[in-house]
């Protein structure tokens, strides 16, 4: 079988269709994780922040430090990018990646007096799920190309 042969056009066609899509199927999965773990991160922050909010009382003496007192600051105390998305009243997110190996979500809602509950939440767990599975979908992607080019040369 030479080269240039029917054959071998074939079989360069079916690994190229194949890699073509074991990449699409690739991105599609870690896009959709990615999305997944953001959601899940922003949800558990933004629940967290919430009881922070239940927990602070605007009208109360200054207590002794408790749990949730750590979790209120002030508005300057807050990362810029945190600052700069929190223009109403409302509950806010934010993704901080600023240590690649560390990333956190925070949240944030202002209670009133130039405060803010927050709450981050740790999201490295995540990360190393979604690089594991990356790594996965590499060692599949391979044993099919690894399966499939023998088999399209065969034909």
């Amino acid at each position: 079988m030479r080269p240039g042969s029917l054959r071998w056009k074939v079989a360069a066609l079916i690994t190229l269709a194949c890699c073509a899509v074991t990449a699409v199927v690739g991105v599609l999965v870690h896009r959709m994780t990615v999305d997944r773990s953001m959601g899940l991160g922003e949800g558990r922050a933004l629940e967290a922040v919430e009881e922070v909010v239940k927990s602070y009382r605007t009208d109360a003496p200054v207590e002794e430090p408790s749990p949730w007192t750590e979790q209120i600051k002030r508005f300057e105390e807050l990362p810029e990018p945190l600052r700069a998305r929190l223009t109403g009243d409302e509950a806010v997110t934010w993704y901080d990646d600023g240590k690649p190996e560390q990333p956190w979500m925070w949240a944030a809602r202002r209670v009133g007096g130039g405060l803010v509950a927050t709450s981050m939440m740790e999201m490295s767990s995540d990360l190393l799920r979604l690089r594991d599975l990356d790594r996965a979908m590499v060692q599949a992607a391979l044993t099919a190309l690894a399966v499939v080019v023998p088999v399209s040369v065969g034909l």
